[in-house]
């Protein structure tokens, strides 16, 4: 008798052990087309369940349910919204901070629109040919040649834009829009063995630098 209640025993373990489990109870979560979930009355605000219509989750808040999914934020396509104060960040032990639109690099009480606690790595390239100035240039170096064009963008594309160009050339080089000298007159040149750096007002470009 011990024997067939041991053998029972053992039986019903294997059974139970071996008995497939049904994949929609893993989470617990309540299974309802989008007609069945709206048709739920006096749901608890926070209450959860899968949506089989959309194969979503959604979630109760008082009033409608809600696709967790779409209601979280996506730092990819979404903004992150945040009270005005101070946030940091710690990125492999180099703090990001944020203090009510401030943004501090290596620090996470910035005094500035922008502070950088390092180095600063700006663009820069040499041609040899006439080029376009874009969005992702800042220095530029001319070499070999002369009579270059070097193209900028319209100063109302870019306001407060610089950029910093140096010519090693042959001779003088050119810009194909005049900018402004520091005494306000118009200028296109380019010359032999100088740097001028230039920025937009959004109306014009200005040299920063004396000739």
């Amino acid at each position: 008798m011990k024997a067939l209640v041991l053998n029972f025993g053992m039986l019903f373990c294997a059974i139970v052990l071996n008995a497939q489990i049904e994949a929609g109870l893993l989470l617990g979560l309540i299974n309802a087309t989008t007609t069945e979930m709206n048709a739920v009355t006096g749901a608890e605000t926070g209450a959860i369940l899968y949506n089989t219509t959309e194969n979503a989750v959604y979630q109760y808040n008082g009033s409608i349910w809600s696709n967790v999914a779409v209601n979280s934020v996506n730092l990819a396509t979404q903004n992150l919204t945040q009270d005005s104060e101070t946030r940091t960040y710690d990125i492999n032990g180099q703090n990001l901070g944020l203090t009510n639109g401030k943004v501090g690099i290596g620090n996470n009480t910035p005094n500035s629109t922008l502070q950088v606690s390092g180095s600063v790595s700006m663009a820069i390239r040499t041609t040899t040919v006439n080029t376009t100035l874009g969005d992702n240039d800042y220095t530029l170096i001319m070499t070999t040649t002369k009579d270059l064009i070097i193209s900028l963008p319209a100063a109302s594309s870019c306001p407060g834009r610089i950029y910093i160009l140096k010519n090693m050339g042959n001779g003088d080089n050119f810009t194909n829009i005049d900018f402004l000298k520091e005494n306000g007159d118009p200028e296109n040149k380019l010359t032999k063995d100088r740097i001028i750096w230039l920025q937009s007002d959004g109306t014009n470009w200005h040299q920063l630098t004396k000739d």
